[in-house]
């Protein structure tokens, strides 16, 4: 006796419905190591409110080059600050060295004049992600920078 033919509807059902298991198990969660990270930022000595900081995980020589998603936070009126991974959307930071940018936006400016206020203020190196932080595997509430406009 011949075997019966699969037909498409069910074929395509069990398709449709394995692939939104394998789907739904993989997302939602990073592939990769997520901490915790806060900390503050000062200029001067002086707690700074609206400074932004990005990381953005830095590659080892030997792993590839997406390490995992950057994270960004904005300093509040102390200076203090709780990192946001940018996808998805969670609290922390990936775990490793990050290459870390700070940038100043003043509430006041025109936006055309914002880039010239953060160059007075705020030196390249803070800028231009040559300052680095490691953020260990259980993280950390100690991340502190102390930024010098002089």
């Amino acid at each position: 006796m011949p075997a019966r033919p699969i037909k498409a509807s069910r074929f395509f059902r069990l398709h449709v419905l394995l692939s939104g298991l394998v789907f739904a198990c993989g997302c939602g969660r990073p592939a990769y190591e997520v901490a915790p990270v806060s900390g503050r930022v000062l200029m001067d000595n002086q707690p700074t409110a609206g400074i932004g900081l990005s990381f953005q995980p830095i590659a080892d020589s030997g792993e590839g080059a997406h390490v995992g998603s950057g994270s960004f936070a904005t300093t509040d009126d102390e200076g203090r600050f709780t990192l946001e991974l940018v996808d998805p959307p969670q609290a922390g930071a990936v775990v490793g060295v990050h290459a870390v940018r700070f940038s100043l936006r003043d509430p006041n400016a025109k936006e055309e004049d914002q880039l010239s206020i953060a160059d007075l203020r705020l030196p390249a190196k803070y800028r231009n992600g040559s300052i680095t932080f490691e953020v260990p595997s259980q993280g950390t509430d100690q991340a502190i920078f102390n930024l010098k406009t002089r």
